[in-house]
């Protein structure tokens, strides 16, 4: 089998955030072949929702899942607030690199708004891991180092037993 080692480099600190996991079927036939982009962003909403589609449906034809974890930070505005929008800036230009690495195909993430987030990744990723890096992150960017409350979810689909009306359905 093959693996893939993927590392990160917080804005602000000194350490490096490694993951290891194994390349599946699906994630090699999502993936596409792209040059470094430092100026990678999360999607929007309705560019979420195609993907995810697009995504489901690749992975239904090759007899794959894919799974969706959803990550909020209940108190994004009063932290905002308290970090100031430099800090913030960076904070959540670090959560773009962690979810866009930990993707299906590097694209598939999106901020629904200030605070929240979804990822589609395959069964190698799961909520602790994604909420476990965000909350070290966020203990490293608050200035009183106790960091902030991250929740995740993640949602894992049945592809072959749902129809792609009921898969959309789902999604919205």
């Amino acid at each position: 089998k093959e693996a893939i080692l993927t590392a990160i480099k917080m804005p602000g600190s000194d350490c490096f955030f490694l993951t290891i996991g194994f390349v599946t079927e699906t994630m090699l036939k999502l993936a596409k072949i792209t040059s470094e982009d430092a100026n990678v962003s999360l999607l929007d909403k309705e560019s979420f929702l195609n993907v995810a589609k697009e995504a489901f449906d690749v992975a239904r034809s090759m007899g794959g899942d894919v799974d969706m974890t959803m990550l909020d930070i209940p108190e994004a505005h009063e932290i905002k607030e308290k970090l100031g929008d430099d800090v913030w800036g960076q904070f959540t230009d670090a959560i773009t690199e962690i979810l866009s690495m930990n993707s299906i195909d590097g694209y598939a993430a999106a901020a629904l708004q200030d605070g929240r987030y979804t990822v589609l990744h395959d069964d190698n990723v799961n909520a602790d891991m994604l909420r476990d890096q965000i909350e070290g992150l966020a203990r490293e960017t608050d200035p009183e180092g106790k960091g902030f409350e991250i929740t995740s979810k993640t949602v894992s689909s049945d592809l072959a037993s749902l129809s792609e009306r009921e898969t959309t359905k789902a999604l919205i």
